[in-house]
């Protein structure tokens, strides 16, 4: 398991070992063999920009995931790229009462699964299923 990190905004973000776990947590609920895949931490501005140009929706969100095509890399083995927002992640931990860091775990895990196949708005519910279920495995794992 290879997690890229990079943090391109001023918050603080989750360490390289906290992200690969999470990630290692995910390939394994899912029965699919562990690849690699980069994360990134944007502010709102940067957030909307990418929100914009892939989505069309001038306005910020909290994740996304953009999955690799397999045919199109020499490594076989990378699944793509989550983005996070930690200013949405700061507005959101608030609201939820939780600590930022863990918004940003559960956040990653959702951008995870999505690159691992799963979307929420057409599934029926089994991603956000799968995704409850394994909260609190990622939540230990970043408190440990």
């Amino acid at each position: 398991m290879t997690v890229v990190s990079r943090n391109r905004q001023s918050r603080p973000v989750p360490d390289k070992g906290v992200l690969e776990r999470v990630a290692r947590a995910a390939f394994r609920a899912t029965g699919r063999h562990e690849g690699s895949l980069g994360v990134a931490f944007v502010d709102d501005a940067q957030m909307t920009g990418f929100h914009d140009s892939f989505l069309n929706k001038a306005t910020t969100t909290d994740v996304l995931s953009f999955a690799s095509a397999a045919d199109d890399l020499a490594d076989d083995d990378y699944r793509g790229d989550v983005i996070v927002c930690t200013d949405q992640a700061a507005r959101q931990s608030r609201g939820l009462g939780i600590p930022y860091d863990a918004e940003l775990i559960v956040l990653t895990l959702h951008g995870v699964l999505h690159l691992l196949g799963y979307d929420h708005t057409l599934d029926g519910g089994e991603m956000t299923r799968l995704e409850e279920a394994l909260r609190p495995v990622v939540l230990s794992e970043w408190a440990t």
